[in-house]
């Protein structure tokens, strides 16, 4: 008995959480994918941020978040390695725009080159408004 009422707590849960994510898509008419994370990058060398495949055409925000130690170059290449937009200089607390990336670039690859060696943080937003 114990496990059924458990088992169905789990269920009400899940399409509960299910529905909150669908109901706030519908609302906001808006698909998000934040991220923070750090990259190991050598002086005047392109190194790899993070990578994402698409479903569907994006908007790419990137933060070079305040704390790292200087400028950093950023460019977007798709699956070929095919530039998608210009290359971007920020500095630390700096954030640019790539805008719409399309959905069938296969997998984006978010580049950053630095003049300082060190780890640095980036913040990564895409996002998109769905038509």
């Amino acid at each position: 008995m114990k496990k059924s009422v458990l088992w169905g707590l789990v269920v009400i849960l899940i399409l509960g959480i299910g529905f909150t994510m669908y109901y706030s898509f519908q609302k906001d008419n808006i698909a998000k994918f934040n991220w923070t994370g750090t990259a190991y990058l050598a002086k005047d060398e392109w190194g790899n941020v993070i990578a994402d495949n698409n479903i569907f055409d994006v908007d790419v925000t990137v933060t070079n978040t305040e704390e790292n130690p200087g400028p950093v170059v950023i460019q977007i290449v798709d699956s070929a390695g095919a530039l998608l937009g210009e290359e971007k200089t920020l500095t630390p607390g700096e954030t640019v725009t790539f805008k719409d990336i399309p959905w069938d670039s296969g997998t984006v690859l978010i580049q950053a080159k630095a003049t300082i060696e060190g780890v640095y943080e980036f913040k990564v937003i895409n996002e998109k408004v769905a038509d």
